[in-house]
């Protein structure tokens, strides 16, 4: 009978070793969970817009990796700075034209640059403005004292347009460019600047004066016509002949003189007009004006 009962507390101290055991073991159990969800961030519920959005962002990235990336691309052809080549009897057309300047950035030109062993040298460059000279030149059928700014890999001097090529690039000239741009660190220009120059040329092929362009081409040629400085000085010198004639009170030799300045002037008109004409008929390639004017 003790033995029993010494068994029975026994196993009652055990279980309950046991059930303090556990309770422990659940109490760890339940304070992990509360900090876990202490620490936790609240979750959104998923909604059909975010879905939805989810499903166009990873659309539109699909759409990118498939869609084909823009490439810069370089010019590496004769060819293709050949046609936004200009040469010196298109610059003899647009010498005095309103847009020559706007048309002629970034176009190239064959120039020379003097003579190796009796044998003429040429250089491919890069026209980067248009400026005015000292110099009054003769230039196809007109007079002008304009120069070009060039540049040939990092080097940049100014030069009259009479020392422009009609003659395309060689191969040995192109060449020498390219190697001479990549040793100065001076990058090709890219072909997409080469087709938009391009059809700005094409664009002034087809350019509509206006009736002040013309005028501005009139007024620039005859600032270099040897005409109208001749009539000047004559005027200026009649003139003041005919006011000692009048000083001396000698009417007839005054009225004289009225008479040939008068002549003078209807002779300078008439040349006018004919310079006009000319000037016009080289401007508008003999087509009438038009109301307004094409872009360039």
């Amino acid at each position: 009978m003790k033995k029993k009962e010494t068994e029975n507390r026994h196993w009652n101290l055990l279980n309950g070793r046991r059930n303090s055991k556990h309770l422990m073991f659940g109490r760890m159990i339940v304070a992990q969970i509360q900090r876990n969800l202490r620490n936790e961030k609240p979750r959104k519920a998923p909604s059909i817009k975010s879905s939805s959005s989810e499903d166009s962002s990873s659309s539109d990235s699909e759409d990118e990796e498939r869609a084909p990336r823009h490439r810069v691309q370089l010019v590496d052809k004769k060819e293709q700075i050949s046609k936004i080549r200009l040469s010196r009897h298109k610059l003899e057309k647009w010498v005095h034209s309103p847009f020559l300047e706007k048309v002629a950035c970034g176009c190239f030109v064959r120039i020379g640059i003097g003579q190796n062993s009796g044998k003429s040298v040429y250089r491919v460059a890069e026209i980067v403005g248009v400026c005015e000279t000292a110099k009054i030149y003769n230039f196809g059928n007109t007079k002008t004292n304009k120069g070009m700014r060039l540049r040939h890999g990092s080097q940049e001097r100014v030069v009259r347009l009479e020392s422009v090529s009609n003659q395309d690039f060689t191969d040995t000239e192109f060449e020498k460019w390219k190697e001479t741009c990549a040793a100065q660190g001076v990058s090709l220009p890219l072909v997409e600047d080469v087709d938009k120059k391009y059809a700005d040329i094409q664009n002034a092929r087809n350019y509509v004066f206006q009736e002040e362009d013309v005028a501005k081409i009139i007024r620039e040629k005859t600032r270099f016509s040897k005409n109208i400085y001749n009539y000047a000085a004559k005027k200026a010198q009649l003139i003041k002949e005919r006011e000692i004639a009048q000083s001396k009170g000698d009417k007839e030799v005054a009225e004289r003189y009225n008479k040939e300045l008068m002549v003078r002037r209807n002779d300078i008109v008439a040349m006018s007009k004919r310079h006009w004409i000319v000037c016009r008929g080289l401007a508008l390639g003999f087509q009438e004006v038009a109301p307004r004017t094409a872009s360039v």
